[in-house]
């Protein structure tokens, strides 16, 4: 979950800097590639021989647990 508010965070911190809220099909895209890249590195470590969705704090269990979660950017 830390890597969703992280990610969460940042996209705020991003609004900020460039001086204006992100609209509705710039969000989705945030959510699509953040959604894209936690589910790409899982796969990455799966491809290695790792299973590891039932650790906390990797993005396979991040991947696993959240799901279409993932989204809700």
């Amino acid at each position: 979950m830390r890597f969703i508010v992280e990610a969460r965070a940042f996209v705020g911190d991003y609004e900020t800097a460039r001086g204006s809220w992100f609209s509705a099909s710039e969000r989705r895209l945030c959510a699509a590639a953040f959604a894209y890249s936690c589910v790409y590195t899982a796969r990455c470590g799966h491809a290695l021989g790792r299973d590891e969705r039932g650790e906390a704090g990797t993005f396979a269990h991040l991947a696993w647990t959240q799901r279409e979660g993932l989204l809700a950017m």
